[in-house]
């Protein structure tokens, strides 16, 4: 029998559960916290959050999205971490957060650049047949 990924730990006998840490909990408290207008005393369900940014999103933006309950599933299981910026603006009016932050979105870390000053790098001329060594990064 094989280990579980780190990402994963055992339960019962043949069920593996994700360990807490992984999933985005704060959105996840957030939409508990936030009552259904369609089931009274339930919290609001994924489609029903999905729906109501939908909603704001055409009421603000005049244009329409296309977020749904497999959506906000995904960014509870952390699967997508950060969301395009009209989806966390919805998310934030909705579930009333002031920030990302509050409902667990933080944005990547800034990429940086793989070419390092005054490395080499091959520049591509279009009168030659081949790249040459000629220039030098700052």
């Amino acid at each position: 029998m094989s280990k579980p990924s780190p990402l994963y730990t055992a339960g019962r006998v043949g069920e593996v559960v994700q360990v807490a840490g992984r999933r985005n909990e704060r959105l996840r408290a957030a939409r508990e916290q936030t009552p259904s207008g369609r089931a009274p005393g339930e919290c609001m369900s994924r489609s029903e959050l999905a729906e109501a940014v939908n909603a704001w999103l055409w009421r603000c933006t005049g244009r329409r999205y296309e977020l749904d309950g497999h959506h906000i599933a995904k960014y509870e299981r952390a699967a997508v971490r950060y969301p395009i910026a009209p989806y966390r603006a919805g998310l934030r009016a909705v579930l009333d957060a002031a920030t990302d932050t509050e409902l667990g979105f933080v944005p990547p870390p800034a990429r940086r650049s793989p070419i390092s000053p005054g490395s080499r790098v091959r520049v591509w001329s279009p009168g030659r047949r081949r790249a040459s060594w000629t220039a030098r990064t700052r």
